[in-house]
């Protein structure tokens, strides 16, 4: 189980990380540059504006490596969600990298489940086996249920119905007899 506590597995934490690596890290390469260029250049311009191409450069370049890095446990989440839809009874990861993302996978795992004994009893009832979707399942959820008690209530009027029609042929055959 991973825990929300630890800075590296929220990306609330990763980009906190993120942040303060970037301004250490523009800091570093800012005095490198600047000293650099200051002993190569005597204009004093050029160090500043070395400094400041090094910074917005690497800026863009850690800027595009933290996004790469930030959006993979999302696209993970979205490529699972892509193949349950597909499938819904494929088996799915524990994790996908950060636990923001981890949640939404259970969720997604709960729902997922419920599909499929949702479409489990379906063909059972399609099969007949009408009594397979009236009995309580072991782990009930909603969707489960509510089509249990669909199956019961059509399953009861269909028994009513039957009930009907037998009482009426008796009836008949009754009324046939006596005339």
């Amino acid at each position: 189980d991973r825990s929300k506590d630890f800075m590296l597995n929220t990306l609330k934490g990763k980009v906190l990380l993120a942040i303060a690596t970037l301004a250490v890290f523009n800091i570093v390469v800012g005095l490198i540059v600047f000293v650099g260029v200051s002993f190569l250049s005597s204009n004093e311009l050029i160090p500043i504006a070395a400094t400041v191409a090094s910074s917005a450069a690497t800026t863009l370049m850690f800027g595009w490596w933290m996004s790469v890095a930030f959006l993979r446990p999302i696209d993970r989440l979205t490529l699972l969600a892509k193949g349950l839809e597909r499938s819904p009874g494929m088996s799915l990861p524990k994790t996908t990298g950060s636990y923001e993302t981890d949640e939404l996978l259970q969720t997604i795992s709960r729902t997922s489940h419920q599909l499929v004994n949702f479409i489990d009893l379906m063909d059972d009832v399609t099969a007949g086996k009408t009594d397979a979707a009236v009995n309580p399942l072991e782990h009930s959820d909603r969707i489960s249920s509510s089509f249990q008690k669909l199956v019961a209530k059509v399953t009861d009027s269909i028994d009513a119905k039957n009930d009907l029609d037998s009482l009426q042929f008796a009836v008949k055959q009754v009324s046939s007899e006596v005339a």
